[in-house]
């Protein structure tokens, strides 16, 4: 089990954050908590930009293909939230080259509908 503890200021917001990864039988598994404070500006409130956020994901291997899944969750100080959700699979080629495939959903602070994302992308490396 790893455990991380952060802190950020720079002088509009204060974060603190803790993570803790494991991994058991090959699942990877890790949850992060984190919390935001930001100083209000000319255009918004501070309630309106402060935040907790949790998030959990997942990882493992079978057959070569890496599988990963995350979800997280905004929850602002003003009453609104967002959330969405992730999965992403890599597969390995040879010789460098991995296909890489992902989908996404989510909704954003205060919207009424969600929004998709799809990828699939070649990473290369030499």
């Amino acid at each position: 089990v790893a455990v991380s503890a952060a802190y950020q200021n720079n002088n509009t917001d204060d974060i603190t954050a803790v993570s803790a990864k494991t991994t058991v039988g090959g699942l990877g598994m890790i949850v992060n908590y984190s919390e935001a404070t930001k100083a209000a500006t000319a255009t918004a409130t501070a309630a309106a930009n402060s935040y907790e956020h949790t998030g959990v994901g997942l990882a493992y291997t079978l057959n070569g293909v890496n599988l990963h899944a995350n979800y997280g969750v905004y929850d602002y100080d003003n009453g609104t939230n967002a959330d969405g959700y992730g999965i992403a699979a890599n597969y390995g080629l040879g010789g460098g080259a991995t296909v890489m495939v992902g989908y996404g959903n989510g909704t954003a602070q205060g919207a009424s509908a969600d929004v998709t994302t799809f990828s699939v992308g070649l990473g290369l490396s030499f």
